[in-house]
């Protein structure tokens, strides 16, 4: 997460213009217990919608990528959803960065359970020994004395072959056969995941502080929570670069005001005006306006656009 954090940091430089150091959310609130509750939940969606797209409906591998999709898919929904209680029901509603960023970050590593990761791969590998034995290959000579049960799930009532093929009709899982050696693969990946942890934080000032590396995957997730209801002047900017960098036709739809801004002074359609003309210059054609714009600042932008 902290080179996540780096990352914002990097792309948004300042702070906004409208919005505080913390992007949409106001007050930066750090990793809070809502959060992490809100990421638990998260991280079970996407395992359910991961294992049941490619084993129920035989679909595509929605958490295998750099960036699964079962995870921004979720949180993509989620910020839009919360977006929408926050606009009833009040900024109860409304999450920081850094809180977007905890669940965020909690979804993604729980990607690594379903499909190619570890259901899909550690629980498969641990089981063939005894489901692929066979006369021609000797495993039963060569191979089976050396497994340690609490390493590899033991054949005991024919466990394997229902792993693979089924359970028969009322019969039961045996989770006796498979407790042990999960129990000591999960604290091995525990072991996994806590180096990496280390290396991360050896290497976030380095990499995220004075190299200020951008890690171009996680640019939808940094969007979605550090940019949600920026001002003309900020998305114009980006806008821009965006403009450069592609071929395809860039669309900008900056907002007026939001009410968790810290500065609740919206912006006025003269500065709309300006920023189609400079939106213009910068070969962006698609230009509009979003929350908190009214009537006024369309109609000014249209007229600087020379189609009032």
């Amino acid at each position: 997460m902290e080179d996540i954090k780096g990352q914002v940091d990097a792309q948004r430089g300042a702070p906004a213009e409208g919005r505080g150091a913390e992007g949409g959310g106001g007050e930066d609130r750090g990793v809070t217990l809502r959060a992490v509750a809100f990421g638990l939940c998260l991280s079970v969606g996407v395992s359910l919608l991961a294992n049941t797209v490619r084993y129920v409906h035989k679909g595509s591998y929605i958490a295998y990528s750099h960036m699964p999709m079962a995870n921004l898919i979720l949180c993509l929904l989620s910020v839009l959803g919360c977006a929408a209680l926050a606009r009833w029901f009040g900024r109860r509603f409304v999450f920081s960065s850094t809180e977007w960023i905890t669940i965020f970050s909690m979804g993604f590593i729980s990607a690594l359970g379903p499909d190619y990761g570890v259901s899909g791969y550690l629980v498969g590998a641990i089981a063939t020994p005894y489901y692929f034995s066979t006369p021609e290959n000797e495993w039963v000579k060569y191979l089976h004395p050396y497994l340690p049960k609490w390493l590899v799930p033991s054949n005991e009532g024919n466990a394997m072959a229902w792993f693979y093929e089924g359970l028969p009709k009322g019969a039961s899982i045996p989770w006796g056969v498979w407790a042990i050696p999960l129990l000591w693969w999960f604290m091995f990946l525990c072991a996994v995941g806590f180096a990496c942890a280390c290396v991360s934080i050896i290497l976030h000032r380095q990499w995220s502080e004075n190299e200020k590396l951008v890690y171009p995957t996680l640019t939808p997730i940094v969007e979605m929570t550090t940019r949600a209801g920026i001002r003309p002047g900020e998305m114009l900017a980006c806008a821009a670069e965006m403009r450069q960098a592609v071929r395809a036709p860039v669309c900008c739809q900056p907002s007026a005001w939001h009410s968790w801004w810290p500065d609740p002074t919206p912006a006025s359609p003269a500065r709309f005006a300006a920023f189609a003309k400079e939106g213009m210059a910068a070969d962006i054609r698609y230009l509009g306006s979003c929350c908190g714009a009214g009537p006024e600042h369309v109609r000014q932008m249209a007229e600087a656009m020379g189609k009032g």
